[in-house]
């Protein structure tokens, strides 16, 4: 029969079990949730159905998370996937661009090279002061993250429409989301690792009730015109 120690020793090990173990689970499904948004674009040949604003915040983020990661020195598990995850982003601007022809794709990706250009101008600084610039990165993140959200869910409630917009995609970062959160909480990590997920958990929590009402709305719509 178990003592009150061997009890307490149980549940410590457990939960360094699941630290560790959701860590790494938090940012596989991070990269995971990619995969199905870029499928939707392929089979759409499109990648309209997700906003500009939305794509530049996500690249702006991973490129400020890697920055944090690496400069803070986050556990491997937030430095390997986010790599991963970094290249599903670069993938869906890249197909914004290519299925795209027209004056405004062209400017789009002229921005998109400005954008790029600028990051690789911090490393540089990152390398002098890694803990400043990675602390900094760090809450640079949670803005970028913050706001990237921001303009997807304006653009789904103006259309009233979630075509284009992958609800796995959802899912998958729902999941890491939660995982991320409890995990470096009881981890001690940085707060900004924890404000992100947080900000995840609501912008997935609201993605889910506009898929909802706007799914359904588009089923009705298409039902009546048949």
């Amino acid at each position: 029969m178990l003592g009150f120690d061997d009890l307490e020793i149980y549940v410590v090990n457990l939960i360094d079990y699941y630290i560790i173990s959701g860590m790494w689970a938090a940012q596989i499904f991070y990269f995971l949730s990619f995969i199905p948004q870029i499928w939707t674009n392929y089979i759409g040949k499109s990648g309209t159905g997700i906003s500009d604003l939305f794509m530049f915040g996500y690249l702006n983020g991973y490129a400020t998370f890697l920055l944090y990661a690496f400069c803070r020195d986050l556990p491997f598990a937030y430095k390997f996937w986010p790599s991963l995850a970094a290249t599903g982003v670069l993938i869906m601007i890249l197909q914004r661009l290519y299925y795209d022809t027209s004056k405004a794709g062209r400017l789009i990706g002229f921005v998109y090279g400005l954008n790029l250009a600028a990051m690789l101008f911090v490393i540089p600084f990152a390398l002098q002061d890694p803990y400043g610039i990675g602390s900094l990165c760090g809450w640079a993140n949670v803005f970028f993250t913050s706001v990237s959200q921001l303009p997807q869910i304006v653009h789904i409630y103006k259309t009233k429409s979630v075509e284009g917009f992958s609800v796995m995609f959802v899912l998958l970062m729902g999941m890491a989301g939660f995982l991320e959160f409890t995990t470096s909480y009881l981890a001690g990590l940085p707060a900004q690792t924890i404000f992100s997920a947080l900000r995840n958990i609501i912008a997935v929590l609201i993605y889910l009730v506009q898929f909802y009402l706007y799914k359904k709305s588009n089923t009705s719509h298409d039902t009546q015109k048949s």
